[in-house]
């Protein structure tokens, strides 16, 4: 009742002193502080609704204040408004318990606005100088909040300056019963104190830890509870806690070098020995009066406390792959995706076999490491790892992946785990399976042979036997073979149908802005320019062609070679950029595009250029001039004569590879 009261007395002293000032100094205060509940408007609200300009609404604000601060009438607001002050703290603070409260400084002016009448801000305005001024003068201000407290403001600064220092990796998490002794604190003044630490502490079941909660802390804390609950003060073996462990929780794998990692880098929560043991410090006293703090309290927690549930609302996907990546060391993209549904019991979004959250966390996070096309490991472990994951990529698709990059101008380095050691391997590993096959005249032993063979063949076409880690008379054979054999099987006809639906000038652009950067273009890079799904397809051909035919790159053997930088690349992407600066976009049908496809045109009739023969020419004419002409009546000759010409050179081959002598067959 006396607040009300005194409420009443100052909106009465408010009400006088507002009935002196001019007119629309009065009306200026009502409408920016919304006076008597009505509606709070910003300058430019109440310039409109005065018709002045905001500037002098600013103005006009700040002399309507100024008069208000006159003693005279400043003078009986005091004295009402300072009997005020606890009330209003109540209203704009954030209660933690009985004796402790807060203003988180974050978004502090705003929402205290929302939760004061206009008087009171008004009034507050004319004594202090705005809200900030006011908690300043009536709360215990840090870089974080002002607060009360029933501990000495001295004591609370002491022990955040403490918090902040602490090393937080070894030193938490750490059961709340141990933090409270450590700093001589009750329990009221813990989420006080988490709070000005910028809430970088949370409540784990009984343990305080940073949060979000990381996958070691998590770690932790489950195997604390398990040991603590199950086996207290007894030395436990490593492999009985990874199955236990891995019993319980589904959305985690415990192996034995995570778990020695835990156990090490959590010293304070966990003694070991030498012969793979350790037990929990602490009893459940530490944390049982505490665990009601858990997000999830109170449903399985309740019925065995030693089960920690993930807390899901903290936890990112890429936590969840680094955990994926952790466990199970370097591993394909596939069994990652499976992994982590499993982890996540489907919570997020899938598409089929992809979850597009974790192809975001692969393609973008700087800690994790595409090794080779689909594979992928954690940049801190790929020296321990790498020689293992070797064998990952022994497969003919992950071979065949190589040599059609490597065929098409791709550099050795593209990916870590491509190597020259590994050109070797996958050689010898090619060669023991030719010779550990069964040959048992059937058409499947012949066709699986024939595939391992052509494989071979063309990994030598494309190898550096020079480069490889083996003694130089093992490189002479491997150099014999790679003259004698080497030859690519995997070149792909040219679509007769691929002319329709000619690639657009942005799209040509694009490719060969790419290409300057790189120095180089190939079909691959084309099709990853252009978001074609698979990297090999022929529709790279029709990009190409046409940069070719500008002379912006240069003509290779064939299509899926690589191209070089034409002489006019610079003048074309120059034209190009102007159009781009005058109008945004780029169009065949604009002045850039006209005058390309006149160039276009005047080449037809030409003969070939490298790859591209007199016939595609003409049909890139006719299709970009509004007349689209069939290649269907291309010379079957001209079309057949590179597959001709590779059947002519592999039965040579095939005859030189049976004068090799006898020795020179064996594996290496």
């Amino acid at each position: 009742m006396g607040v009300e009261s005194d409420f009443q007395s100052m909106d009465q002293h408010l009400s006088k002193a507002l009935s002196r000032l001019p007119v629309k100094l009065a009306k200026i205060l009502s409408f920016r502080y919304g006076l008597g509940n009505a509606k709070r408007h910003d300058h430019d609200e109440t310039a409109k609704k005065l018709n002045i300009t905001m500037e002098q609404a600013v103005e006009l604000e700040s002399k309507a204040v100024r008069k208000l601060r006159h003693p005279r009438l400043s003078k009986p607001l005091v004295q009402t408004f300072d009997r005020l002050n606890d009330k209003i703290w109540m209203n704009i603070s954030e209660k933690i318990n009985d004796f402790n409260s807060v203003v988180l400084r974050k978004n502090y002016s705003t929402e205290t606005a929302r939760k004061l009448p206009g008087e009171i801000l008004l009034v507050m305005q004319c004594i202090y100088g705005g809200i900030e001024s006011w908690l300043s003068s009536h709360a215990c201000e840090t870089d974080v909040a002002w607060f009360h407290s029933d501990r000495s403001n001295d004591f609370i600064i002491e022990i955040c300056s403490k918090m902040k220092q602490i090393d937080r990796e070894p030193f938490f998490p750490i059961p709340v019963g141990f933090f409270l002794d450590r700093f001589q604190l009750d329990f009221n003044v813990l989420g006080l104190l988490i709070i000005l630490d910028q809430n970088q502490l949370d409540f784990y079941q009984g343990h305080i830890a940073p949060r979000p909660l990381s996958s070691l802390d998590m770690r932790a804390i489950r195997i604390h509870l398990l040991l603590l609950y199950q086996h207290p003060g007894t030395m436990v073996d490593f492999d009985q806690i990874i199955h236990a462990y891995n019993d319980l929780y589904l959305d985690d794998e415990l192996t034995l070098s995570i778990l020695r990692s835990t156990v090490e880098t959590k010293t304070n929560l966990f003694r070991l020995t030498g012969d793979g043991r350790c037990c929990a410090t602490g009893s459940v006293d530490d944390i049982e009066p505490y665990d009601q703090m858990n997000e999830n309290s109170g449903s399985e927690e309740k019925k065995r406390p030693y089960i920690f549930t993930r807390p899901w609302s903290e936890t990112k996907a890429g936590i969840l792959v680094k955990e994926i990546l952790e466990a199970k060391g370097i591993c394909r993209r596939k069994d990652i995706l499976l992994s982590f549904q499993e982890k996540t019991g489907h919570r997020y979004t899938a598409f089929e076999y992809d979850v597009p959250v974790v192809s975001a966390v692969l393609y973008s996070d700087p800690d994790i490491v595409e090794l080779a096309p689909s594979i992928y490991g954690l940049k801190s472990k790929l020296r321990k790892q790498a020689p293992e994951a070797s064998d990952l990529l022994l497969s003919n698709r992950d071979c065949r992946k190589y040599v059609t990059r490597r065929y098409a101008g791709e550099p050795m380095n593209t990916f870590p785990l491509w190597t020259a050691a590994m050109e070797f391997k996958w050689c010898m590993w090619l060669e023991r399976k030719m010779l550990g096959m069964k040959n048992d005249g059937s058409k499947r032993y012949y066709h699986q042979h024939r595939s391992y063979q052509k494989l071979l063949e063309s990994l030598l076409c494309v190898s550096d036997p020079d480069q490889w880690p083996i003694e130089e008379n093992e490189k002479t054979i491997w150099r014999f073979r790679k003259q004698a054999w080497g030859i690519y099987h995997y070149r792909i006809q040219i679509p007769d149908d691929i002319w329709k639906n000619m690639s657009s000038l942005q799209d040509l652009f694009t490719v060969g802005n790419l290409a300057k950067q790189l120095g180089y273009m190939n079909c691959l890079r084309t099709n990853q320019a252009l978001a074609i799904s698979r990297i090999s397809s022929p529709t790279a051909v029709k990009t190409l062609s046409l940069l070719i035919i500008l002379e912006m790159l240069s003509p290779a053997e064939n299509w899926q070679k690589m191209h070089h930088i034409g002489d006019r690349m610079d003048e074309r992407l120059l034209s190009m950029i102007r159009e781009i600066r005058k109008k945004g976009f780029l169009h065949w049908d604009d002045y850039i595009g006209r005058s390309l496809r006149e160039d276009i045109q005047k080449m037809e009739g030409t003969k070939n250029i490298g790859w591209v023969d007199e016939k595609m020419i003409k049909c890139i004419s006719r299709e970009l001039s509004g007349k689209p002409v069939s290649c269907h009546n291309m010379d079957k000759k001209s079309e057949n004569k590179e597959k001709i010409e590779n059947n002519k050179q592999s039965v040579i081959k095939s005859q030189l590879r049976k004068k090799i002598p006898k020795q020179l067959e064996l594996a290496f």
